[in-house]
């Protein structure tokens, strides 16, 4: 819990920092503080980003539950202002999220599509991977169980897994 010691000081130190409050409120939710974390990614949704840093920190901070749609935003302007292997990844994430509350699995594929992109540029990157492997498992979920890429899905996840 030290860490979210230093965080809580980051933040109130530079209380417009996008990637101050996005870094805690990420915190929050991976130590399972989810008040904590709704808080402050009810803030952070208020805060503009200043970088594409900033557009992806914020992106991850709020794409579950306060504004998926506003994160794959967050996410395609980081991409536009730096295109990176990583934007691809979060993009990915996001894209899947928002598949997920729209019940999309168009949405779901061009999530896997980003996520196939960006594992061509970091293969082994575990945080690729990991985006990867969870727009697999959404456009899985969200597929017509009939429809033959489905398995081509489940051996690519698969895959994936093996990795992690």
């Amino acid at each position: 819990m030290e860490a979210l010691e230093y965080l809580r000081d980051a933040k109130k130190n530079s209380e417009d920092s996008v990637a101050a409050t996005a870094l805690l409120a990420l915190a929050y939710a991976f130590t399972g503080r989810y008040p904590d974390w709704s808080d402050c990614a009810y803030e952070l949704a208020q805060m503009p980003p200043r970088t594409a840093e900033d557009c992806l920190l914020k992106a991850q901070a709020i794409m579950v539950v306060v504004d998926p749609e506003g994160a794959f935003k967050l996410a395609e302007e980081a991409m536009e202002r730096r295109p990176t292997p990583l934007s691809l990844a979060v993009r990915a994430e996001c894209r899947a999220w928002l598949a997920i509350h729209k019940a999309s699995h168009t949405d779901a594929m061009f999530a896997v599509d980003d996520a196939r992109a960006a594992r061509k540029l970091l293969r082994d990157h575990r945080y690729v991977l990991q985006a990867s492997l969870f727009t697999h498992i959404v456009a899985m979920i969200l597929a017509d169980p009939d429809i033959p890429s489905i398995t081509g899905l489940r051996e690519e996840a698969d895959e994936i897994a093996m990795l992690l």
